[in-house]
């Protein structure tokens, strides 16, 4: 069997850091950004969200995925996206793009957080990390968003 599905499949005694160490990056990723919610649009969003007619509608899906030359979303297909929904929810509400932001980097620092996990209890560093997996990886996640 695959070491991943190995370490999957064992029935190991979880810590109660188990299920807090997420809630707690999601707590320090909010709480991190929650004050960016009254901010305005600054740096590149001028060419990216403000100055971008190409968020402005859905549709043709090729027009969504253009940019103006000088904005930071050049050849960047989910930022434009996300930008054009937010456009249509929001139209230029900076608060709507906020709170975007800010779910992306929940997800980003989570998902880190269980790359790292994973990675130091599998089996073949196991003997050194499992144990300490979940501090290690919540401690870096931790670092990385904020």
């Amino acid at each position: 069997m695959p070491a991943y599905l190995d370490y999957m499949t064992t029935k190991t005694k979880k810590s109660p850091w188990h299920c807090a160490l997420p809630l707690l990056l999601v707590i320090a990723s909010v709480g991190a950004y929650h004050n960016s919610l009254d901010g305005v649009f600054l740096f590149d969003d001028q060419n990216s969200i403000k100055d971008n007619p190409y968020i402005r509608s859905l549709w043709p899906p090729r027009f969504i995925l253009s940019a103006p030359p000088d904005a930071s979303i050049v050849r960047r297909p989910v930022v434009s996206t996300t930008l054009a929904l937010n456009y249509a929810a929001g139209e230029l509400d900076a608060a709507g793009y906020h709170i975007v932001n800010i779910a992306a980097h929940v997800l980003v620092t989570l998902l880190l957080f269980g790359a790292i996990r994973w990675t130091l209890a599998d089996t073949r560093v196991a003997a050194r990390y499992r144990g300490a997996a979940a501090g290690l990886a919540g401690a870096a996640a931790r670092v990385w968003t904020v």
